[in-house]
């Protein structure tokens, strides 16, 4: 089978379907890839008055959730109720974005938000870019690999887990911590990549009736997503986010959350330096009393 045939299966109906009258409904659900303006699209549906759990929020709010669900050790109605439970009205990136689907149908099968960009070339080229700019140098590797054993706390050290299995899932290529090795990989799968990417376009309109669908590129402006949301159109443009290299890492290092985790890593800096030179004492007790 082709890689492009997986979209147009029938998976059928889950076996444990959810009771879409007790369920927890969002306003509408984001389907888009990574790299397709979601970073602006979050920005646009905040301006319009929206909660949008994008990839910072899912790290502080929803990872332990989305982690069990996707091992296989949680249900699509536990995540729901952490959404509910933190307020926020829509998803963004991963791994919401992979379980799009999941969401959909577990919250009502209401409106979904498919962003895109022009081809997939330029979606490529976008997510290329990305990683190889922002994802670069040994500092990288080596924080990955801490971030891997614990070491900035839990909450990093699952969403470490969710990317790895995010990755894998929607882009069919394995992770690992050597940046210029995971970069090598995107590259020699640069056509699965696109493939996948226009796959889940066609698979989304499959799936989803054209009254409840809106493919949006950010470049269609205001006036077709606010029409979709029923919302009133802002006099102010749309805002432009993660448009050059650092920009991203630079907004999510003044978040609280990242104060938190600071404040986590320098605890257990503290820790493995107190550890460190414990040992170095007790090992000089031992020579000398050897």
């Amino acid at each position: 089978m082709d890689n492009a045939d997986y979209c147009l299966i029938d998976i059928g109906k889950d076996e444990n379907p959810i009771d879409h009258k007790n369920s927890h409904k969002m306003k509408f659900i984001c389907a888009g890839f990574p790299k397709t303006a979601s970073k602006s699209a979050s920005a646009a549906f905040e301006k319009l008055g929206f909660r949008v759990a994008d990839y910072i929020e899912t790290c502080e709010f929803l990872t332990e959730e989305w982690l069990e669900y996707m091992e296989g050790r949680g249900s699509i109605k536990k995540v729901l109720d952490a959404y509910e439970r933190n307020n926020f009205d829509t998803n963004q990136d991963f791994p919401g974005n992979i379980y799009w689907e999941e969401l959909w149908r577990a919250s009502g099968e209401g409106k979904v938000v498919l962003t895109v960009r022009d081809n997939e070339h330029v979606w490529y080229e976008s997510w290329i870019n990305f990683f190889e700019q922002n994802f670069k140098g040994i500092a990288v590797n080596i924080a990955t690999h801490l971030a891997w054993h614990g070491f900035f706390g839990k909450e990093i050290y699952e969403m470490v887990r969710v990317g790895i299995h995010s990755v894998r899932i929607m882009f069919g290529v394995d992770c690992c911590f050597e940046q210029k090795a995971l970069s090598n990989r995107f590259r020699a799968n640069a056509r699965i990549m696109k493939q996948r990417y226009l796959s889940h376009i066609i698979y989304v309109k499959s799936v989803v009736p054209e009254d409840k669908l809106i493919i949006w590129n950010i470049k269609d402006g205001w006036e077709p997503l606010c029409k979709f949301l029923e919302v009133p159109i802002p006099n102010d443009p749309i805002p432009r986010k993660n448009t050059k290299a650092g920009e991203l890492f630079e907004e999510y290092s003044k978040t609280e959350f990242t104060q938190k985790i600071k404040r986590q890593t320098l605890r257990n800096f503290i820790k493995f330096l107190f550890a460190i030179v414990l040992i170095v004492i007790l090992f000089q007790v031992y020579r000398l009393t050897a």
